[in-house]
């Protein structure tokens, strides 16, 4: 839209400048024509004055077509600006009424940053919990063969002392 208003635009400023050297050029052939006919008048015949006339007339009906097309183009470039005024107010006016529903996009962005980060955050703790629990799991473990060892001990009854403990199994460490 804004094309066609520069368009039209530059078309009134061509029509214009156009409209002007007609102008001009009527001016000079109507002062050509009035010395011509005044110093001719006593010696031209009627047919000459009669085609200088009809050339005045040709200069006369062009110089208002164009101003017609001037008057025209000048009228829709009024329409285009009034276009184009109303078109930067429907603009606007949506502009205003998404800004909240911008607003509101943006802090759900940064809300599902936090959410992000607290899975982050859930996901490094359950980690650490099931490190805990192999860990426990070990250590349960091993308290379970050395009971398994003092009842075998206990039972046998052979020995009178506690047959020396077992060395402790090796720590899994699962990385993160």
């Amino acid at each position: 839209m804004q094309q066609w208003k520069v368009d039209l635009e530059r078309q009134v400023n061509e029509t214009a400048a156009a409209q002007r050297a007609l102008e001009e050029g009527a001016a000079d052939r109507s002062t050509a024509l009035g010395l011509l006919t005044s110093s001719l008048r006593h010696t031209a015949s009627t047919s000459v004055n009669t085609s200088a006339e009809a050339e005045h007339t040709s200069v006369n009906q062009t110089l208002q077509s164009h101003q017609a097309r001037a008057l025209d183009l000048e009228k829709r470039v009024y329409n285009m600006d009034f276009r184009v005024g109303a078109a930067d107010s429907r603009i606007r006016e949506s502009s205003s009424r998404m800004e909240p529903q911008t607003q509101a996009a943006n802090e759900k962005l940064g809300m599902g940053d936090e959410l992000d980060q607290s899975i982050y955050k859930l996901r490094a703790q359950a980690q650490e919990s099931k490190i805990t629990a192999l860990s426990s799991v070990v250590s349960g473990k091993e308290v379970e063969s050395e009971a398994i060892a003092l009842h075998r001990g206990l039972e046998c009854g052979s020995s009178s002392s506690p047959p020396p403990p077992l060395p402790p199994p090796p720590l899994l460490l699962v990385p993160p």
